[in-house]
């Protein structure tokens, strides 16, 4: 299930990417992944269902796959 970007809700995003990844400067790797889960935290209690969840966290299908073809 690919997400609906067609209607994004951030007035900014490039902004709050900015500031997301600001917010990591600094930070050591455990500390980072705690704010990492934070935020996953708030974004699975405002989808509010376990099944919209478990979607979200399943790998991209393999046609998004990286590949080292150069």
């Amino acid at each position: 299930m690919q997400p609906d970007l067609s209607s994004l809700k951030l007035s900014d995003p490039d902004g709050f990417y900015a500031a997301l990844v600001a917010a990591h400067e600094g930070l050591d790797d455990d500390t980072s992944a705690l704010l990492n889960a934070r935020l996953v935290m708030l974004l699975a209690n405002r989808w509010a269902t376990r099944p919209r969840c478990w979607r979200a966290s399943q790998p991209p299908p393999s046609r998004f796959a990286m590949t080292n073809d150069g």
